[in-house]
Order: C-alpha cells, then structure tokens, then sequence
C-alpha cells in the first residue's frame, strides 16, 4: 500500500478483523455501532495529536473514507470519532 499521510485532525485506522473456524477472514460489521482497530497513521506537522501510531481504539460515526489495500480494511476519521484507546 502507498504510504498515506492524514491532513488536518485525520486519522488513518486498520480494522481488526475476524477468522472463522473455516479460516474466512471477515471485517468486522460496519452496521455495528462501535468498531475497534488500529491508529496506523497520523498527522504530525504542527497538529499535536491525543494518539500514537500503534494505538488499539475503539471508533463510531461516519469515516470520510473507508478503503481496503493489501487485503485489509482501512478507514480515514476525524480524531473526534475516535471515543476510547484500549490499554
């Protein structure tokens, strides 16, 4: 995946995923109200941001992008969607 560097307040999260006992890989479920993944990117020029790269958190609202890349599943949200870091 080309490197993606988030502008502004942005943030860029990989969603975990689920593995069946068939060893399907599954997303998890955007209907749900809560989703949890991982910071994989930041905005660090000149915009102080409350998260690191490598945080578990756990996110809602609606992201301004949500991609796959590299068989994974990525979503672009403002640093306000994200309500919780999981320690």
């Amino acid at each position: 995946m080309a490197k993606i560097k988030p502008t502004g307040d942005m943030v860029l999260v990989q969603h975990y995923t689920t593995q069946t006992v068939n060893g399907i890989i599954l997303a998890e479920q955007k209907n749900d109200k809560f989703q949890q993944g991982m910071v994989v990117s930041i905005n660090t020029d000149n915009n102080p941001m409350k998260l690191k790269i490598g945080n578990h958190v756990i996110f809602g609202g609606s992201p301004a992008a949500t991609f796959i890349a590299d068989k994974k599943s990525y979503s672009l949200l403002k640093q306000h969607d994200i309500f919780a870091k999981i320690e």
